[in-house]
């Protein structure tokens, strides 16, 4: 092989190292929740029981106007108890930023910053993402008064994840405390 190509191919391969070594891992000690996860219903609080008691019914008692938020987010609700095959969480995570969401429904969480996102019944939430020990928590605050808690813990072992959710809404009844649990499909999407 002539010298200088091999000489070439060195110092690239070196670049390369280098380059790869330089990109962000992330922090020593916190956990990697990327992945897909599957839900577990028997892993989970009673979804139905706890929108039904936070909620309220699956109806109006007469001014549709003054309701449309708490059936939205009835709706957005109970479909995690309708089609639990079909809840499969996917999680991107970087030091920089946390993805996760459901299908093609896909949330943007930011570590260094404040962010803002549209959420599924369309309100403008204002997000922050932070560390809290081991757990990770996302907080949105939506303009229509909507104020969603989502941490993320992994369990020992790594192949399962506890999301513990807490929703406010002066449409729901009381506050909605909610336990999903996931089992862990593959390892990285």
């Amino acid at each position: 092989m002539n010298p200088l190509a091999s000489r070439l191919r060195t110092l690239a391969g070196g670049a390369l190292f280098l380059l790869l070594g330089a990109l962000p891992a992330l922090p020593q000690g916190q956990p990697d929740f990327a992945g897909r996860w599957r839900f577990n219903p028997q892993r989970s609080d009673d979804v139905r029981a706890l929108v039904r008691e936070s909620v309220g019914p699956d109806y109006t008692s007469g001014d549709v106007k003054k309701e449309a938020t708490r059936m939205e987010l009835r709706g957005w609700l109970i479909a995690v108890a309708e089609k639990p095959e079909a809840m499969l969480l996917t999680v991107e995570q970087t030091p920089q930023e946390f993805r996760y969401g459901f299908g093609d429904e896909v949330g943007i969480y930011y570590f260094a910053r404040e962010g803002t996102r549209q959420a599924p019944n369309g309100e403008i939430d204002k997000t922050r993402l932070r560390w809290k020990g081991e757990q990770l928590v996302v907080e949105q605050e939506g303009d229509r008064g909507t104020r969603l808690t989502t941490a993320f813990t992994l369990q020992p072992g790594g192949r399962q994840i506890l999301l513990t959710l807490h929703m406010e809404n002066k449409a729901l009844k009381k506050p909605l405390d909610l336990r999903l649990g996931f089992d862990r499909v593959e390892k990285k999407p």
